[in-house]
Formats: structure tokens, sequence, C-alpha cells
């Protein structure tokens, strides 16, 4: 069944509402995002932090995206680690209400929102551990279109589980057993 770009606006709509008119799906989507946020900056530095441990450290280093990132790169990061709270919010909404873990789309956009790097300098990190590091200076906007692209997945996770939410057929063929 083919759904209209009105009918996903609609679905996402009352699906946030229904979501996050409960506080405790608020309170996931912060903490959870400020993890996802907590992961991406804090990963890169494992082996600093590993090293010469100290609370400062790990502060400077969370702090740091905001000072040294390009606006661009920071607010990719920002963007992703909230819309992966959202994706963790909605998640645990569905799980908790259908009762099931079958819902992949939503561990997708989780993985998405801790792994994708959000600024082409971790990027080349991430990349080159997987040895493909130079690909990104080819790219027109020197790997920026990661952050993108994570970005866009993302948001269709969202998409994807909100209109589970606003489906309930599973919730309604379990009432009627």
């Amino acid at each position: 069944m083919s759904l209209s770009l009105k009918s996903i606006l609609i679905n996402t709509k009352s699906s946030f509402q229904e979501v996050f008119s409960k506080k405790s799906y608020l309170l996931i989507t912060l903490i959870a995002s400020t993890i996802f946020y907590s992961l991406n900056t804090l990963i890169y530095n494992f082996s600093l932090i590993k090293n010469r441990f100290s609370f400062k450290l790990v502060v400077d280093l969370w702090r740091a995206p905001f000072f040294t990132f390009p606006f661009s790169g920071l607010f990719s990061l920002l963007l992703m680690s909230l819309l992966g709270g959202i994706v963790f919010s909605l998640f645990i909404y569905l799980i908790k209400r259908q009762l099931e873990w079958d819902n992949s789309t939503g561990i997708v956009g989780m993985f998405v929102a801790i792994f994708l790097p959000a600024c082409s300098s971790c990027a080349l990190g991430l990349f080159g551990l997987l040895s493909i590091g130079s690909f990104l200076t080819y790219l027109p906007f020197k790997g920026q279109e990661i952050g993108f692209i994570g970005i866009i997945i993302i948001f269709g996770s969202i998409l994807y589980l909100c209109q589970k939410i606003a489906a309930k057929t599973c919730l309604q063929a379990k009432s009627n057993h």
C-alpha cells in the first residue's frame, strides 16, 4: 500500500503527538541524544582518554566541537544526535506497544546516529581505519556529504517508525484474539 506525502505527514504528526505527549519520552530523547553526541565526540579520542584519563580531559573533549568544528559539522553532529535520540524514543515506544523486536529500521537509524561522523575531519579518521580516507578529498564538499546522507537515513527511520506507530494494525490484530 503506497502512502501519499500528505498521509505520511499526518501519520508523522499524530505519532509525534502520541509519543511525545508523555514527558518520559522527551527525557529519553534528551538522554539518548546526549549519549549519541558523547559517543561521537569521545570515541575518536578513545586512545587519548585511555592513556591520559581525567575528567577535565573528557569534559574538554566533549566541549571541543563547539570551538573546533566548522558550523556545518557542528550543526550536522547536533542534528544527527537529536534525530538519533528521537529515533531511539520512537523505537522504545513501538517496542513497548507491540512487545516484539522486529523493527530493524529503528536500529539502523540509531546505528547511523552513533557511527556516522558529522564532520569531515572525523570521517577522515574513520575512513582511515577502513583505508579509504583519501576518498573524501574527491567529494565536492570534502566529506560533508556523509553527514548529510546520515541525516537523510535518520529522517527515513523516523518516518518509517512514525508510520508503524500510526498504523496500529498489530495492536488491533492482537486485541481481536
